[in-house]
């Protein structure tokens, strides 16, 4: 698939109609030009997830336990300083690409995917954007998925 760069973050196909086409991120993940939120298939892509996007609830109760610095930084709730530009990263041991073999393990559809990961704010957090993207603060490696599926398992039982 061909895209090409219309901001930042948001792409689109060479002949791109207004208002019919999508737009996409630079990982060709389908995002809708008014909310900028990633669109689901309710498919898995290539056996694997596409990362989630946070719904507005999900988003307010990780927000709520911060406080925001006048700054532009971030305070967490035991005092700790949180520099921006900011990135909302995974708890540790809760990375995407966890999250994404549990759920490939349980057979999950993105759908069920991204209600699982929206029905879990406390596994998320506020990072400096430098220090998200470096990783240096996830768990290292692919394994130690029991805990996420059994949580996954737990979910799905609870909400069918």
């Amino acid at each position: 698939m061909t895209v090409l760069k219309k901001d930042l973050n948001r792409f689109e196909m060479p002949n791109h109609r207004v208002g019919v086409d999508p737009h996409f991120n630079r990982l060709s993940q389908q995002i809708d030009a008014e909310t900028g939120r990633y669109l689901s298939t309710g498919n898995a892509v290539d056996g694997l997830y596409n990362r989630s996007y946070l719904r507005s609830e999900t988003m307010q109760k990780v927000f709520a336990d911060y406080e925001k610095l006048p700054n532009g930084n971030y305070r967490d709730l035991d005092g700790n300083i949180i520099k921006a530009p900011i990135d909302i990263g995974h708890a540790y041991g809760w990375e995407h690409r966890r999250l994404s073999l549990a759920a490939k393990e349980l057979n999950l559809t993105q759908k069920q995917f991204n209600d699982y990961v929206n029905a879990r704010p406390e596994r998320f957090r506020l990072e400096n954007m430098s220090e998200n993207r470096s990783h240096k603060n996830e768990m290292p490696g692919k394994g130690n998925i029991e805990d996420i599926r059994m949580d996954m398992q737990n979910y799905f039982k609870l909400n069918k």
